[in-house]
């Protein structure tokens, strides 16, 4: 077990290459994970727009169902699983999941800052009013626009549904539970993460090299100016 502390899988994205859960390489990857104790993240939900039509031919929008891991997680009862991105758009399947099974969390990824900010807020207060809040974490899914990260971090600070401390359980405690933190690591030691100016070289770039406007979007409350 200390061989592999700090280590989790993410982000498996197996409904890309059209495969569902029960399918042999996913199956190998969840028994591994729960041999070795390893915490997991699973792409369950949307992709681009017309992914089937781009570079990822074997996407499919009917793998988006959260309830399909629920074979996975009965043949693995100690594997730490949370589901991307929430599991949007299919709302009652992942709350379905989340219920009958307690060890199950979700990230809000994506959909932090890529869905309209109504109906973000709408998926995360019936996530939260249903009993889940202390199982949702924070989540950008950001890797090339640093932007995004101000964004989806706004996107929770403006739920004007969530109290201070259920906005701190989604910041933070959630995740340092199922990732097993440590109780005295200073949270603010990640902050830098998230406070980093972005990068220019890091943005979408057009065809000619030239940086797609982004626009501005006021910082986070966090990160300051």
């Amino acid at each position: 077990m200390d061989s592999v502390a700090g280590l989790f899988l993410r982000e498996l994205m197996f409904q890309y290459r059209g495969l569902g859960p029960s399918d042999s390489v996913p199956e190998a990857c969840y028994a591994l994970a729960e041999r070795l104790d390893l915490p997991v993240g699973v792409h369950v939900g949307l992709g681009p727009p017309g992914a089937a039509y781009l570079a990822t031919p074997r996407y499919r929008a009917s793998l988006s169902n959260p309830l399909l891991l629920e074979e996975t997680l009965i043949r693995h009862p100690k594997l730490r699983l949370y589901v991307m991105h929430a599991g949007w758009p299919m709302l009652d399947e992942m709350l379905a999941l989340l219920y009958g099974h307690p060890q199950v969390y979700v990230d809000l990824g994506v959909i932090s800052w890529i869905l309209p900010r109504k109906e973000f807020h709408r998926y995360l207060r019936r996530l939260v009013e249903a009993g889940f809040g202390l199982r949702v974490m924070f989540g950008s899914d950001q890797m090339l626009w640093p932007q995004g990260l101000r964004i989806a971090i706004q996107a929770v600070e403006t739920a004007d549904f969530l109290t201070p401390a259920q906005k701190r359980d989604i910041f933070y405690n959630n995740a340092a539970r199922f990732l097993r933190i440590p109780r005295h690591t200073n949270p603010l030691a990640f902050t830098w993460l998230l406070c980093q100016r972005p990068n220019p070289r890091m943005q979408p770039t057009g065809r000619r090299g030239r940086g797609i406007p982004l626009g501005r979007h006021p910082p986070s409350p966090r990160c300051g100016t």
